[in-house]
């Protein structure tokens, strides 16, 4: 990662893996108080953001459940290292995507879709709507982050999509294939039933492969800064 001290990555898992396990055995009172105890945990810029006038902050408690998110989405209840460094990864990657100076406005039919499409494709991930609403209480993630959250998505597809690489158009055959792969049903018994499952699913794959590539080349103009405890 760009100008990254290695020794302080340690400190940083350390500290929001251990949110993760607080706000997960939290009372609401306990909630309330972590809320307002929240640190930050990560700060970069680049010249997306503006600069270093203008940099961007991740909390502890924001990057955890992120994290977890990415570790239920495996079918695996607590985030590691390597869930963590994926969603550093990607909540800087998508900023500094939605943030480009050559960003085309979505329409707003266009980004509520998008919107939609990115949630429902996260919910099937994590287990469910119910699992993923338990999530954000657990983590005290209010609705209003969470629609700020998709419309970023939704912006950054939308930018990716039009200046880097296809990312929402596929052929009928490639759709067929992954019906083929997914034997199980998964997103349903037919291919019909299961064709706009499979179609969210490829398209955040392919958001998520360019977004990996994306931040190996910005890593060189992004500063990343872990804020120690």
């Amino acid at each position: 990662m760009g100008r990254i001290a290695a020794v302080r990555w340690g400190a940083m898992w350390a500290l929001a893996l251990s949110m993760w396990s607080a706000a997960a055995t939290a009372t609401p009172a306990q909630a309330t108080h972590a809320t307002t105890a929240d640190r930050v945990a990560v700060r970069y810029f680049a010249a997306e953001t503006g600069g270093i006038a203008r940099p961007k902050w991740i909390s502890a408690r924001w990057l955890a459940f992120q994290a977890t998110l990415e570790a239920r989405g495996e079918g695996m209840r607590a985030a590691s290292e390597r869930h963590m460094r994926i969603a550093l990864e990607l909540d800087i990657t998508e900023t500094l995507l939605s943030l480009s100076p050559n960003e085309r406005l979505l329409a707003q039919a266009d980004e509520a879709r998008l919107v939609a499409d990115l949630r429902a494709e996260h919910e099937r991930r994590v287990g469910g709507v119910d699992a993923f609403s338990q999530l954000a209480t657990e983590f005290n993630v209010s609705p209003s982050q969470i629609a700020a959250w998709y419309a970023r998505k939704a912006r950054a597809l939308h930018y990716a999509d039009r200046m880097i690489a296809s990312i929402r158009a596929f052929e009928d055959s490639e759709v067929r294939q992954s019906f083929r792969v997914h034997d199980n049903h998964e997103f349903g018994a037919t291919f019909e039933e299961a064709r706009e499952g499979l179609r969210r699913w490829l398209m955040v794959e392919r958001f998520r492969a360019l977004s990996s590539a994306h931040y190996q080349a910005a890593r060189g103009r992004t500063k990343v800064v872990i804020i120690p405890h």
